[in-house]
């Protein structure tokens, strides 16, 4: 039902992402899945969730072979949270598996006034779905969102000199490794002054 015109802009905007390890996420997009009941469960248990959510993936943990990933990582949630609260956006964050539930990104969270949820709280594919947007860095959640059709973008900054001393090359251009980077599927930044904009193409009538 598409004009010639409308057809060949959505053929060039298209981007055939994925793995075969993620197929089984495009099913779910054809399932009944109510995210209001979600959301409204996720209430009772005591966590403060406006109706339209964004859901954030944070990875403030310290791998071993990647020294200065941590304080990059931390770096970028403070730009995150700070740009959210200017923006007037309320954040559903959950942190790494590896991460304790009381560490950094629930203090940070806590500090911001955004709402850090324990990672055994919900299902991930079930956050996806129920939240109005996600953001996330160097993480594989870019990918699933993408995939369950979210409204998504990925959001990276510059590392400083001194995270560049301490960061090898291959980690500071981890991101482009990502599919959903590296074929242009999705909105990203790699600056600080761009994370408004990724808020707000995110959040548009017309992402």
């Amino acid at each position: 039902s598409l004009t010639v015109t409308n057809r060949d802009l959505a053929i060039d905007r298209t981007a055939i992402i994925g793995w075969t390890a993620l197929t089984h996420l495009a099913h779910l997009r054809e399932e009944k899945f109510d995210g209001n009941l979600f959301l409204e469960n996720l209430r009772e248990k005591g966590y403060d969730i406006c109706d339209k959510p964004i859901f954030y993936a944070s990875q403030n943990v310290s791998p071993a072979d990647v020294p200065g990933f941590l304080d990059y990582e931390v770096r970028l949630t403070t730009e995150i949270f700070r740009t959210a609260n200017d923006l007037g956006h309320q954040l559903l964050v959950r942190g790494h598996p590896v991460e304790k539930d009381d560490g950094i990104t629930s203090e940070l969270a806590k500090n911001y006034g955004h709402t850090h949820l324990p990672f055994k709280s919900c299902d991930l594919k079930d956050l996806l779905r129920s939240s109005y947007a996600t953001v996330a860095g160097k993480s594989d959640v870019l990918v699933e969102a993408c995939v369950l059709d979210c409204n998504v973008g990925g959001i990276f900054i510059e590392p400083t000199k001194e995270e560049i001393k301490r960061l090898s090359r291959d980690a500071i251009e981890a991101h482009h490794s990502l599919p959903v980077i590296n074929r242009g599927a999705i909105p990203y930044t790699e600056t600080i002054e761009g994370i408004s904009r990724i808020f707000e193409t995110i959040t548009s009538e017309n992402p």
